[in-house]
């Protein structure tokens, strides 16, 4: 991706590149303001489902100001690409740290914890919990002097909720809490979990825990206790190894209760272990008292603004607010009314207090109202809308917004209260109908032919449904099978999370265990399993249904492995021709292809052939004579 100017920010170097995008150094060529703009891969505005996350997003991030939350400046689209700016923080992560052997001291870690304690505050005071911290996440500033917490809601984002065999996740699992490992609810005291381990990882230089594979990270992350923090790093006070290992219980309920508490608890400690306090009878306001009971209500934020848990909100009463950036003018701009419009060159005062022409603040927000008909992203092939919008703006245009829904008549309130009850009504009616045979089985069919095995989870519910209340469908059968394949995926789902397995259950895990690493054998570990259990004369429901499970995946697992056994015949073919080349002039380097190919593929069923021509072929050169041999 090349890019001389997004919005209003003039691209620099690269600074960084993922499966999602890259980030750019960027300045705004009006404010001279550094920046880190984060472009998305084109071909994710395409998708109309990302884009509605993506708004979604966006929306959480703009809530978060906080001095230890990296700060978003605006968003916006250009040319195809979904882009957003975010400060640019100077420095590293705590990652790169912990890679170059960074050992952080115990001080360092409880006022970094502190900070990041607060931030988390912020945001779960706001409805907003990150889900993915961890040290790649926590970004210190060049003096060191500060730390802020980076990508809110990119798991959300990305849809990366799913955890799959391939180990791509192992990195994140690290860190991960239990209930989000079991993929439970998470709460804030799940993000608690992940802090506790970013603490253990830094003054330990590794995290809690160390596998091999993604399956074994996320049964140690629900089953396994926490090892003592004291074994990595004696030298940290035992009051920190403790509260750690608190953080770090599988049971969210024993960990802090919020992040409040657990700053509060850190500066304590690093107060007590450092001096005698000077005031012991301190005692805490009223607002910090609320929280650290836990008494649902108003909060105070690390800014000192109020946050009223039960007032009601109005984003959602009202379209998002678009403003269009337009690269040759100094101002911004409302889209057009036309669809045909490449970029509006209509300016709009940066104030939504400002009228037009005289006229009141209600009539100009109208007319901004009607500027804004067109969807905020438009991904059709013929209007590519170029746009940039800061937060500001857009906090202004919603208030401005706000303000003239308020003027509207008390006539028009009771007109529009009067239907949405009767939308309401119908609502309920039409969702409330028992759903018909063909609705049901669209469902089941839709989510059995996803790429994805466990979408047919997503339609249990409707497969009871369709085989209780029509058992003479002509479709039965085919739901029955869907029905199976359901209980299959359950039954492996109970293997991974209970501790007491039967023997046919132990085997089929422990082969599974393997696949990533050597396929083959876990191949023959689950053939073995089938000939052993098969055998048996009257297998009860849970043998027959692990055996099931072994069919399938052993099918599955030889219908890739086949995919891949042509090419390396072919470069095992091409190495033998290679050998018997060499098999007069340099009989030493034949000897080592052969050994090599036996070496390599030896135990592969698939590669039988070509290891018994090398072995032929190497019994007919002698290896050469050493020295001592010789003598």
């Amino acid at each position: 991706m090349q890019f001389e100017r997004l919005g209003p920010y003039k691209i620099g170097p690269r600074l960084g590149r993922g499966g999602m995008g890259a980030v750019f150094e960027g300045v705004n060529i009006e404010t001279g303001e550094l920046a880190a703009v984060k472009v998305l891969n084109p071909h994710l505005a395409d998708d109309e489902g990302f884009c509605q996350r993506f708004e979604l997003e966006i929306d959480t991030l703009k809530k978060l100001k906080h001095p230890n939350i990296v700060r978003m400046f605006g968003y916006g689209q250009q040319d195809g690409f979904l882009f957003y700016a975010m400060e640019l923080v100077k420095g590293h992560s705590v990652e790169e740290e912990l890679q170059q052997g960074r050992r952080f001291t115990w001080r360092e870690v409880v006022q970094y914890s502190v900070k990041l304690c607060k931030a988390l505050r912020h945001a779960h005071d706001h409805g907003v919990i990150h889900r993915d911290i961890k040290p790649a996440n926590l970004l210190l500033t060049e003096d060191d002097s500060d730390i802020k917490l980076t990508d809110f809601g990119i798991a959300r984002l990305f849809g990366n909720n799913r955890l799959t065999m391939d180990g791509a996740l192992v990195g994140t699992a690290e860190y991960m809490s239990p209930e989000q490992a079991s993929g439970e609810r998470v709460t804030p005291q799940s993000d608690l979990y992940s802090l506790g381990g970013v603490m253990f990882a830094m003054l330990a230089g590794r995290p809690p825990f160390r596998a091999i594979s993604l399956g074994e990270m996320l049964h140690k992350q629900r089953f396994d206790a926490a090892p003592s923090l004291s074994q990595f790093a004696a030298d940290i006070p035992q009051e920190l190894a403790e509260l750690v290992g608190r953080l770090l219980c599988k049971d969210p309920a024993q960990r802090a209760p919020n992040a409040l508490v657990l700053s509060r608890q850190l500066a304590a400690m690093e107060h007590g272990l450092s001096m005698v306090r000077e005031h012991p009878d301190d005692e805490m306001s009223t607002e910090d008292e609320n929280d650290l009971s836990g008494v649902p209500g108003k909060a105070v934020n690390d800014l000192d603004e109020p946050l009223d848990f039960h007032a009601p909100t109005r984003a959602a009463t009202h379209p998002l607010p678009v403003v269009t950036y337009n690269p040759n003018a100094s101002t911004m701009a409302a889209p057009a009314q036309s669809s045909a419009a490449i970029v509006s060159q209509v300016p709009v005062a940066a104030s939504a207090k400002t009228s037009v022409g005289g006229a009141s603040e209600a009539a100009s927000v109208a007319a901004k109202q009607n500027s804004m008909q067109s969807p905020s992203i438009n991904t059709s092939a013929t209007v590519i809308q170029n746009r940039f919008t800061t937060v500001e703006e857009d906090q202004e245009l919603r208030a401005a917004l706000e303000r003239e829904s308020e003027q509207g008549s008390s006539v028009g309130q009771i007109a529009l209260l009067t239907l949405s009850i009767a939308m309401i009504i119908g609502l309920l009616w039409y969702f409330t109908r028992p759903p018909s045979a063909e609705k049901l089985l669209s469902r089941i069919e839709a989510a059995a032919s996803d790429s994805d095995p466990s979408a047919l989870l997503n339609v249990e519910d409707d497969v009871r449904n369709f085989l209780a209340r029509f058992p003479d469908n002509e479709h039965v059968a085919s739901v029955k099978r869907h029905e199976d394949e359901i209980k299959l995926q359950r039954l492996e789902q109970r293997m991974s999370r209970e501790h007491t397995l039967s023997p046919i259950e132990h085997d089929y895990l422990e082969a599974m265990n393997e696949v990533g690493i050597n396929p083959q054998r876990t191949i023959d570990k689950l053939q073995a399993l089938i000939e052993l259990y098969g055998s048996q004369s009257n297998p009860d429901e849970s043998t027959r249904q692990s055996m099931e499970l072994a069919r399938r995946q052993l099918e599955q697992l030889r219908e890739e492995t086949a995919k891949f056994v042509p090419e390396y015949k072919a470069l095992m073919d091409e190495n033998l021709r290679r050998a018997d080349q060499l098999r007069q002039t340099s009989p030493q380097q034949a000897r080592s292809i052969w050994q090599s190919i036996i070496t390599l593929y030896g135990d592969k069923p698939w590669a039988a052939e070509s290891v018994a021509k090398a072995k032929a072929a190497l019994a007919t050169v002698p290896p050469a004579e050493t020295a001592d041999q010789r003598k």
